[in-house]
């Protein structure tokens, strides 16, 4: 079985020269039969001295500037750039191996993955280099049609795969949304 890593990031803005991490989430497929809410994860939400950011992405991630309150009532632990890049090393070579970013890669997923989050997670302070295997698994490929314009979002994926949304946006919902519709557009849902 393919084990890949579907991951998302959320930012400051669209540009990885200019804008910041702020939320990264890290779902990993073990098992088509485990259910998409008990695989293996990680979510980090990153902290900065100084916020360069959209407006855009300033109303779209409101809730990791307010202060964010898991399910168990305790408020989310947020990282320094460089610990949360050493966090989610380290979950990725418990995950796939300790050879991660010493020559073995991971198979990564999302939307937009290799020409967005990639570009960001890159940057972040200690992290290595050839972490990823160049192909990357994008759920759009599975759920395009042939009367688009444009590849379709996110939720117009969920749409046609007639999945509901695995809740608010956030990087871990968008992350295990990746696997479903994987799954989905594989017939391994």
């Amino acid at each position: 079985m393919l084990r890949y890593a579907s991951i998302d990031v959320e930012t400051t803005g669209l540009d990885p020269h200019r804008n910041q991490v702020l939320e990264i989430a890290v779902v990993v497929e073990t098992d088509w039969g485990t259910a998409v809410e008990d695989l293996p994860f990680l979510r980090l939400v990153l902290r900065h001295e100084h916020v360069f950011a959209s407006w855009r992405a300033l109303e779209m991630n409101a809730r990791l500037f307010r202060g964010e309150v898991d399910a168990s009532g305790d408020l989310v632990a947020r990282h320094p750039p460089g610990p949360a890049a050493h966090h989610l090393l380290t979950f990725l070579r418990d995950q796939f191996g300790y050879g991660v970013g010493r020559g073995e890669r991971v198979t990564a997923a999302g939307k937009n993955f290799a020409t967005f989050d990639k570009l960001f997670l890159e940057r972040l302070p200690g992290w290595p280099r050839g972490v990823f295997r160049h192909r990357v698994l994008d759920p759009v490929t599975l759920w395009v049609d042939s009367d688009d314009g444009v590849p379709p979002d996110l939720e117009t994926c969920l749409d046609r795969a007639n999945l509901k949304p695995s809740g608010p946006h956030t990087a871990l919902g968008d992350a295990r949304d990746v696997i479903r519709l994987i799954r989905a557009g594989l017939n391994y849902a």
